[in-house]
């Protein structure tokens, strides 16, 4: 395997005759000047700097990072030019080139070498929620559904279909995430990082996919769970701390199936498959529709049918956990009454202390540099804390009175 070439400054940087000077043991352009080899050895060597020299920092993608540092290399190296024996069209051959870089980032996180978070890269191009307890609007600690569930994940392919998903999983305290054309490698990561410690003990991570009847529905529900299971053994996310065996990932496709459609409306709604072996395979396997070379979109199957099919699936895991919705329940109406029973003598409490206190506190002077600065240390809020002896004696006596006033309605 050829050693990745490792530069002592941001590769951007580097020139073009030095460029060429490095990769030339790779390198081969044809007579236009077209590079026709050398992609793999050039993009590792851009993930490498990527890593050693960020070309920016925040939250970005990877097409941040294409535009940053591949495509002005791939430029001096004559990777953007389109080789005379293409076949491809031009937005075909740049897409080519774009994908260089998934598939680098791709190998190597497959191969445990790294991660997307070493190069920055935090995925938000598509829909993901971990499961959460959901408040009540108007009234903070009252819970009205529970993320008791996290680690059974209802998954779809279509970002249309995610916003009836993620109502289903907020009732049933459950995770969800949107495939969007292909599941992002990024996009698991940052789902399992906020669920891995709230897998219950003993269960494994259950993806229920709900996705199109051909090729690429199969195929994107079953990359959910390759993905899963990479993203694992990357953090070593263990489900036995004694065997030290990992964290265990399956799958169930949930529809569209056939027989969940009447025959009338399969071949009402089904549509030929473009040519591909994605969808050969497939075929291969299911045999489409009756021995025809077509499938079904998720939509053939209406709203009702569509929770039926989505909440049986459901129901079929969480059954015998049932019972812990119960403590949930009864745990958040005493917050409730709790709460509704001290929010008068909170609003009384706070009315005296805004009438005593706050036009004691000194306000410093806000300006326009400070705020830019807040916004470059990535913050989005101010700070409120006493600075100074004036507001640190103030919100003393106000915290006084407040524990007076609760200390009187109590008693």
């Amino acid at each position: 395997m050829k050693e990745t070439i490792v530069f002592d400054k941001p590769i951007v940087e580097i020139s073009e005759d030095e460029l060429r000077a490095s990769f030339e043991h790779v390198l081969k352009w044809d007579e236009s000047g077209a590079a026709i080899s050398g992609f793999t050895s050039v993009t590792s060597a851009i993930i490498a700097s990527e890593r050693k020299f960020p070309s920016d920092t925040g939250i970005r993608d990877l097409r941040d990072i294409w535009y940053s540092s591949v495509k002005p290399v791939f430029s001096k190296l004559g990777m953007l030019r389109k080789p005379l024996k293409s076949k491809m069209s031009e937005k075909e051959f740049l897409k080519s080139r774009n994908d260089e870089l998934e598939k680098g980032v791709v190998k190597l996180v497959r191969k445990g070498k790294m991660t997307y978070r070493d190069i920055g890269v935090i995925d938000h191009s598509r829909d993901k929620e971990p499961a959460a307890n959901y408040e009540y609007k108007s009234l903070p600690g009252y819970s009205v559904s529970f993320g008791i569930h996290a680690n059974i994940v209802l998954s779809t392919e279509k970002n249309t279909q995610f916003a009836e998903l993620e109502r289903i999983a907020q009732l049933y305290g459950c995770s969800v995430i949107s495939g969007s054309g292909q599941c992002s490698f990024a996009a698991m990561e940052g789902l399992l990082e906020q669920i891995k410690d709230r897998v219950p003990f003993g269960r494994e991570i259950i993806f229920l996919a709900f996705t199109d009847y051909d090729g690429f529905g199969y195929s994107i529900a079953k990359t959910f769970e390759e993905q899963m299971k990479y993203c694992i053994s990357n953090a070593k996310v263990r489900k036995d701390y004694v065997t030290g065996e990992l964290l265990d990932v399956k799958t169930e496709r949930l529809g569209i199936n056939l027989g969940q459609l009447t025959p009338a409306q399969e071949q009402n709604n089904k549509y030929e498959l473009p040519e591909n072996p994605v969808n050969r395979k497939w075929f291969d396997t299911t045999g489409g529709i009756n021995g025809e070379f077509v499938g079904l979109e998720l939509n053939a199957m209406k709203h009702p049918q569509r929770i039926k099919v989505i909440t049986d699936g459901l129901n079929k895991h969480i059954e015998k956990y049932v019972s812990d919705y119960g403590p949930n329940i009864r745990a958040s109406y005493v917050r409730k009454i709790a709460v509704e029973s001290i929010d008068e003598i909170i609003g009384r409490a706070l009315q005296q202390v805004a009438r005593e206190e706050t036009g004691k506190i000194k306000v410093p002077v806000v300006t326009m540099e400070e705020i830019q600065e807040l916004a470059l240390a990535g913050r989005s809020d101010f700070d409120i804390e006493a600075d100074d002896s004036n507001n640190a004696n103030i919100a003393s006596n106000m915290r006084n009175t407040v524990y007076r006033l609760l200390g009187q309605a109590i008693a």
